[in-house]
């Protein structure tokens, strides 16, 4: 997972790509490290989201990235019905189906539009 302008690396990930194990792995490290996010770190994960909302689906690569975010956002703003949780619990739900292959992008079509509104309405 990329954060804080680190590279993407799998060496840290003990569950293999594209499983319900990685998925956990991803979104636990993202709530671990919400704990201690900067301002910096928010301002770089909505960055992320506008930057990569066309092709959030393509890899595995990307989709780690928007659930790492997802879980950072959604867990950093937890309880306070803002858009940075919004838009983190729907990166997660939109993302981890299809990550695992559960879903295919035709099937997740209305959380990918309720993603893409909370994207363009995050400051």
């Amino acid at each position: 997972i990329i954060r804080d302008n680190e590279t993407s690396s799998s060496d840290g990930w003990q569950a293999e790509e594209g499983t319900s194990d990685r998925v956990n792995e991803i979104i636990f490290k993202g709530r671990d490290d919400a704990e201690t996010a900067t301002d910096e770190t928010i301002k770089a994960a909505v960055q992320w989201f506008k930057d990569n909302e066309a092709n959030i689906f393509e890899g595995s690569e990307n989709m780690e990235q928007a659930m790492y975010y997802g879980s950072l956002l959604e867990t950093k703003y937890k309880d306070t019905g803002n858009n940075y949780e919004k838009l983190g619990w729907q990166a997660i739900k939109s993302v981890k189906y299809i990550y695992r292959g559960a879903e295919t992008v035709f099937d997740a079509h209305d959380n990918i539009v309720e993603l893409k509104e909370l994207i363009n309405s995050a400051e």
